[in-house]
């Protein structure tokens, strides 16, 4: 006969110790940024030069980088443009309109080895492309503003943070072969409050996903760094501190942390992670922050800004991408992609 009450009792003995075993695999540390090693790097290239070249973003958006070291970059033209290693535009894709392979503010964009996902501000979707812009499908995207979302590296599944108001909280997660079927949602990251940092909490969460299917969620706000591993099991928390930096935007009017000279607390402006799981940090102040996963070493660099005639205020970083040692960034004073290199020792 058997004994239904042992069998619950193991039942429930089996979960508690499952769940405290999660949580002790479950890593917290602590960056201090003003302790990493420090490295001044200096532009290397600039693709889209102010008014002088055959280049000419309008309001980058979103960028990515595929294996091959190819660029795609959105802008408010309602475009995606590819660019080679050199700088050059190979390709422009789209025109404005809420049809298949048109776009209204497209903003993030994410590239597979199959597939192209872009995101859409004003039409609210996410159009999934192949590889030659081959139109394949649409997830309608009411989810607040996105400012980077991951697709594991099967192309099955998307995962779209959220920081509105619906009931579905944390990180969303839909099928990419059943685009409008909604899997499921996990993790609240409990944002700070919206009333305080009303500006800083629009694109208040952003992911990546490494080729372990690894994922990587940034809350922007007082930066800390999730990682999950192919389960979606919490594996680590990072946070940073750091002394508070100059900023080179104006001064964020009601914010929390900010005062008339622009003085901020330390946020995140944008983050990326490689395939072999190397994290690239931006934020304010042109300092960027890596992580050597073969190291495991974090190192602080300091981006010297672009020099371009006629214009003083360059060096306003809003996007990062990195290939290799290759690290592109989005300079919103104007319009350009800023190159820069890893250092080769450190």
């Amino acid at each position: 006969m058997i004994n239904w009450r042992h069998i619950i009792i193991f039942a429930v003995f089996w979960f508690v110790c499952f769940s405290l075993h999660a949580q002790e695999e479950c890593k917290s540390i602590t960056v201090d940024i003003d302790e990493l090693p420090r490295f001044n790097l200096q532009p290397k290239e600039m693709f889209g030069r102010w008014k002088d070249s055959e280049i000419y973003f309008f309001r980058i958006h979103g960028i990515d980088v595929d294996r091959s070291g190819f660029l795609y970059i959105t802008d408010s033209n309602n475009r995606v443009l590819v660019l080679n290693n050199h700088g050059k535009v190979v390709r422009v894709f789209g025109r404005e309109g809420a049809g298949p392979g048109e776009f209204r503010q497209p903003a993030a964009i994410k590239v597979t080895e199959k597939q192209i996902y872009v995101y859409e501000y004003k039409n609210a979707r996410i159009q999934i492309f192949d590889r030659n812009f081959r139109y394949i499908s649409t997830l309608p995207a009411m989810f607040g503003i996105i400012s980077k979302f991951a697709v594991d590296n099967k192309d099955r599944f998307i995962y779209l943070p959220n920081d509105s108001d619906l009931k579905r909280k944390g990180i969303l997660l839909f099928s990419v072969n059943r685009p409008h079927q909604f899997v499921g949602s996990f993790f609240d990251l409990k944002l700070p409050d919206k009333r305080q940092y009303t500006v800083m909490t629009l694109n208040a969460m952003a992911m990546e996903m490494d080729k372990k299917n690894h994922l990587y969620v940034m809350r922007k706000p007082f930066p800390t760094l999730f990682v999950f591993d192919d389960q979606n099991r919490l594996m680590e928390i990072i946070k940073f501190k750091g002394k508070p930096v100059r900023d080179l935007a104006k001064p964020l009017k009601g914010a929390k942390g900010v005062n008339r000279s622009g003085i901020i607390k330390i946020f995140c402006v944008d983050f990326c992670v490689s395939e072999n799981g190397d994290i690239l940090i931006l934020l304010g102040g042109r300092k960027m922050l890596f992580f050597d996963v073969h190291r495991r070493k974090w190192l602080c660099f300091i981006m010297k800004p672009p020099e371009v005639p006629g214009i003083d205020d360059t060096g306003y970083f809003s996007g990062v991408a990195l290939h290799k040692k290759r690290i592109f960034l989005v300079d919103m004073a104007t319009d350009m992609i800023v190159c820069y290199s890893l250092p080769e020792k450190y």
